[in-house]
């Protein structure tokens, strides 16, 4: 009996039939069955089944949900993401010169869980470093610049509008009321003179998350610590304790032709990017003959003095005092801290130190 026509093999790797040999086997990893061959032909076979297989679709994480900001930019929200964190320092303040008052930290403000929606486009401004106080000037150190992170609405996401203000600056002695004053800020900068007033701040006044979401603390910054006839206040940091004499803010300098100047006030750590690291601590202030005030947290830039060499910098991170004619130390680079005050070396005075850039830092949640 002539065989028919032959089966074919169906979709999905099934294999054909035969009239004379071995059936055809199925494509491998496809689970096809094998085909089949002419009962009447000996020794031959069907055909193999195909292989099994199994095949998972999975989304991959991003190679870091971490973004850190040096300078300003845009951020979209990338795909799968539900919220954010974020951190915004601003710029730290310029210290003042000779004798003069430590710069204030720039302010510090976070927030946890924010919700945000895919391809929401926030932008992010950045605080430049401000420079400190000229030798023999009439002014104060530079006050910082502010950093911000802001983004329209989005639904089911809010508009986003978060400002840390810039640090004051600290006062120098060189310059009369309001140039010997502590300047206002993020935290306030230390001043110069027991009666020139420090810098307050939290200036202008927020609440750390700004808003959105459930209240955080510290808020942005302290005030800054108060001058003597001799030595510069400390600047204000962001800490929410301290054991410094002016609140939380940078320590007031002590009394007399040999007062030491005001240590600045202490940071805040953050472990936003998967490490615990300190932003935000004042600049320490500048003096005659005692010792000079350390930057806060060893963010804050050390005070100079005339006579002694001032403290080091704890860990490499906070800027070595220095003696004579010598500039301050500046703040740690984009940690946002005030620049310390200058000594008091005749005739002009050693120059604060810079207050440092800020940072902006966001940390993408996916669930």
């Amino acid at each position: 009996m002539a065989p028919g026509t032959v089966g074919a093999g169906g979709a999905g790797g099934g294999g054909a039939g035969t009239t004379s040999g071995n059936g055809v086997p199925a494509t491998a990893n496809t689970g096809g069955g094998g085909g089949g061959t002419y009962s009447g032909v000996a020794a031959v076979t069907g055909g193999a089944g195909g292989s099994g297989i199994v095949i998972l679709k999975y989304t991959a994480p991003t190679s870091s949900n971490v973004f850190v900001y040096k300078a300003s930019g845009a951020f979209v929200v990338p795909t799968g993401a539900v919220s954010i964190d974020y951190l915004v320092v601003a710029g730290g303040g310029g210290g003042g010169a000779r004798s003069g008052g430590g710069g204030g930290a720039g302010g510090f403000r976070t927030g946890a869980n924010q919700t945000v929606n895919a391809g929401q486009v926030f932008t992010i401004a950045v605080g430049a470093t401000a420079p400190g106080a000229a030798a023999a000037g009439t002014a104060r150190g530079s006050a910082g610049n502010d950093s911000s992170l802001s983004a329209p609405s989005s639904s089911p996401a809010p508009s986003y509008s978060i400002t840390s203000t810039g640090g004051g600056g600290g006062g120098s002695s060189a310059a009369s009321a309001p140039g010997a004053n502590g300047g206002n800020g993020g935290s306030g900068g230390g001043s110069y003179g027991p009666s020139n007033p420090a810098g307050t701040g939290n200036t202008p006044s927020f609440s750390s998350d700004g808003g959105n979401g459930s209240p955080a603390n510290p808020q942005q910054g302290r005030n800054g610590g108060q001058g003597s006839n001799s030595a510069g206040g400390g600047g204000g940091g962001s800490g929410s304790t301290s054991p410094f004499t002016d609140g939380n803010g940078g320590a007031a300098a002590d009394v007399g032709p040999n007062g030491n100047g005001g240590n600045g006030g202490l940071g805040t750590a953050s472990t936003i990017t998967g490490t615990s690291v300190t932003y935000s601590g004042g600049g320490g202030g500048g003096c005659l003959a005692g010792t000079a005030g350390t930057g806060g947290s060893s963010v804050g830039g050390n005070g100079t003095n005339n006579r002694r060499t001032a403290g080091t910098g704890g860990s490499s991170v906070g800027g070595n005092g220095t003696n004579n004619t010598s500039t301050a130390a500046s703040g740690a680079a984009n940690k946002g801290g005030g620049g310390g005050g200058g000594g008091f070396t005749s005739p002009n005075g050693g120059a604060g130190g810079d207050g440092s850039a800020g940072v902006v830092i966001i940390k993408v949640n996916y669930s």
